[in-house]
This record gives structure tokens, C-alpha cells and sequence, in this order.
């Protein structure tokens, strides 16, 4: 289901984590990206890799912790910068990290892919 959303106002409560918002067209294309998080908005642009090596690097700079329902940045953390800075790695993480282990027969996450 899509909405107009021309004059939609993008806010976030304070002290919210940093995330994207990704809206898309009637075509399912990206129309834009946005960093949203504890009350602030940053236009990103339609790059979806270069928003997710943003998310990361706000992450990184603001020395934030990634949220437990987040996990996926930490795995993007390790595979993407090859940056293995300790993070909280959940049981559905572990089991995730343990499938794409075997999946591509490497020795752990953070080898070159």
C-alpha cells in the first residue's frame, strides 16, 4: 500500500537509535533514503550501499551501541569494514553468523568475500 507523502514531516522521539527510513514509488524503486534518529533527519540520497556505510559510520563516530533488535549492523560491521570492535551478539545472531560460516565454507565472518 502506498501514500502521498508531499509534504510528510520526518521526525523521531529523542534518544532513539540512528536507522534508515527508505521510501520507495509506486514501481518499488527508491525515491530516497534518510539517517533518522533521536530527533534528527539526514537526506541520504538513493544509494542503499552508501546509506548502509553511513548507519555504520554514525554507529562508529558516535561510539553508539547497536541495539539489540539492530544486530545486522554488527554483522554488516564485521563483514563490510572488517572491523571486529566487540558488540552484544544475540542467540539469533550467533546462529546467523554460524549459517553464512558454513554456507561459504570460510573459517569465520570477517574474511574476504
Amino acid at each position: 500500500m502506498y501514500f502521498q507523502a508531499k509534504d510528510a514531516v520526518l521526525t523521531s522521539r529523542t534518544k532513539t537509535p540512528p536507522r534508515l527510513l527508505i521510501l520507495r514509488n509506486e514501481n518499488s524503486a527508491i525515491n530516497n533514503l534518510y539517517m533518522i534518529g533521536d530527533g534528527i533527519n539526514i537526506e541520504l540520497g538513493k544509494d542503499i550501499k552508501r546509506a548502509f556505510e553511513l548507519l555504520l559510520m554514525s554507529y562508529y563516530v558516535y561510539d553508539l551501541s547497536y541495539p539489540k533488535c539492530y544486530q545486522l549492523l554488527g554483522f554488516l560491521q564485521i563483514t563490510l569494514f572488517k572491523d571486529n570492535a566487540p558488540f552484544h551478539k544475540g542467540a539469533n545472531f550467533m546462529k546467523f553468523e554460524k549459517r553464512y560460516i558454513e554456507y561459504n565454507g570460510a573459517s569465520s565472518v570477517n574474511t574476504d568475500i
